[in-house]
């Protein structure tokens, strides 16, 4: 059925003129951010080789004729058709059955050579006009531009492509080019210099695992507030838009995963699980956050559905909150995924150190005096013992290491750290370490403790989880709320 009532113009940016429209791709994480595609319009889509330019148009052709009643056409000098269908119907995109409806045609062109261009440029014209196209790629321009010596042969070919099918067709037009490796120009210049849009697809590096990064470097008309978004190529070409922290409200429809094994817990994220295998038993686990986190990012991310699993089964959990953290949102966070509050409460505790706003008659709140730190230590340990004694059952420790090292400087809390390890393996608890970096280096001072290390941070605006220890590839994380059920979801960036 066809959507095109919904599309419109660029809600997020200024579109001029004021009558242009986009239309929608397809790539839901695209359409976010972009608003669509100039309808009618010329798109360079450039990049090295391997960068997921096929899939890209081949998504944006797919989604076009199955989702908005556009029929497409992809036009191939470098690949053949058979192969072409056996790729995509891998990712799901059933080109075949489209074929056999038509409202999508594959043009093999591979064997054009410079005579040929002319009837080249016929059959595609037919083609367009047989089913009613309105997508059409051609993929690639690299290689149709390799038969051709002359530059001005060059011009003569785009704006044939342009006056005959582009606009006066008012196909939207995705045009791909190769990047050599070790280049950064697409192609001759030419083509980028009269496109509407130009999207250049890369890959790269973050702390030493593999990236991919879109950068938009032209959209005529269109003010963006996103140039740069990452992508993946796991189950198709999906762009990961910056990422939006949910209310705390979705949480009360989360339900806790089962334990991986009798000797490990549950991370409280099935797809976290399945990544290092959930947390062993008595052993501590160290979340190193960058600094362009906001503390709200990582709760609501990873440290909320920890905490709510333990919780949710009966389990006790105890914070010493970061600085920052009001005590009143640790308990709202805490216990955001249960009916019965003052039932809930009794597995919690939170520690506070003198000094802070003071909370009256709440059993869950703690307070330490920060003068010694064995004192406090004596104190934190009666606490826990009193809860697992309490429940029958080990806790999660939730610490913010910031908070230790400033209360009692690097050291002091190094030392602290040093002497629970084995408090926490006898107990079979879970500790959590939050670490910030308020002093240089802070988290590599602490990962020689720690079991498991995982680092959040942020890049192009999405949040970005990956393992130090054990070590793992590169993550988006985004949270997912839907029929009755809220879960943090990983998307490996592949």
């Amino acid at each position: 059925m066809s959507k095109e009532s919904e599309e419109q113009p660029y809600p997020r940016g200024k579109v001029t003129p004021a009558n242009a429209i986009l239309t929608p791709t397809g790539i839901d994480g695209l359409d976010k951010v972009l608003g669509g595609l100039p309808r009618g319009g010329l798109i360079i889509l450039a990049g090295n080789p391997g960068t997921g330019k096929t899939m890209l148009s081949a998504k944006f052709l797919y989604r076009g004729a199955v989702d908005y009643g556009e029929p497409g056409v992809y036009v191939s000098f470098a690949e053949k058709k058979p192969s072409f269908y056996k790729t995509m119907s891998r990712i799901g995109l059933d080109f075949e059955k489209l074929e056999a409806e038509g409202i999508f045609r594959f043009l093999d062109l591979l064997a054009v050579k410079k005579t040929g261009l002319p009837l080249a440029i016929e059959s595609i014209v037919e083609t367009i006009e047989e089913i009613e196209a309105k997508r059409l790629t051609i993929d690639s321009f690299t290689a149709l531009a390799q038969t051709l010596r002359d530059p001005s042969d060059l011009r003569i070919l785009l704006h044939s492509l342009l006056g005959r099918i582009v606009w006066s067709m008012d196909c939207t037009t995705i045009l791909i080019s190769e990047v050599p490796l070790g280049e950064s120009r697409v192609g001759s210049g030419i083509e980028e210099f009269v496109a509407d849009s130009v999207i250049i697809l890369r890959e790269g590096l973050l702390d030493g695992r593999f990236l991919r990064d879109l950068r938009i470097v032209k959209a005529r008309g269109v003010s963006l507030s996103e140039k740069q978004m990452l992508f993946t190529l796991d189950g198709g070409f999906n762009v990961i838009p910056p990422f939006v922290a949910p209310s705390i409200d979705v949480w009360r429809f989360y339900k806790p995963p089962d334990d991986p094994s009798q000797d490990t817990y549950s991370t409280g994220i099935p797809d976290l699980d399945r990544v290092v295998g959930g947390y062993p038993r008595g052993s501590i686990v160290l979340l190193e956050v960058d600094y362009r986190i906001r503390d709200y990012d990582y709760q609501s991310t990873l440290t909320i559905p920890l905490g709510s699993s333990f919780l949710r089964k009966g389990r006790g959990l105890m914070v010493i909150p970061s600085i920052g953290i009001d005590t009143s949102k640790v308990i709202d966070q805490s216990l955001a995924s249960f009916e019965d509050r003052e039932g809930a409460e009794r597995l919690l505790r939170v520690v506070a150190i003198e000094g802070g706003r003071r909370y009256k008659h709440n059993r869950c709140i703690t307070y330490l005096k920060g003068r010694s730190i064995d004192e406090d230590y004596e104190e934190i340990c009666r606490v826990e013992d009193e809860l697992i004694s309490e429940l029958g059952k080990p806790i999660l420790r939730v610490i913010g290491v910031d908070r230790l090292t400033l209360r009692y400087g690097l050291n002091g809390a190094l030392n602290l750290l040093s002497i629970d390890i084995d408090r926490v393996a006898s107990t079979g608890s879970l500790t959590l370490l939050i670490a910030k970096p308020i002093y240089p280096r802070l988290a590599e001072r602490i990962s020689p403790i720690a079991d498991t290390h995982l680092k959040l941070t942020r890049e192009h605006g999405a949040l970005i989880l990956y393992g130090v220890k054990p070590r793992t590839g590169l993550y988006a994380v985004e949270v997912e709320a839907r029929e009755g059920y809220t879960s943090t979801k990983l998307i490996p960036i592949v």
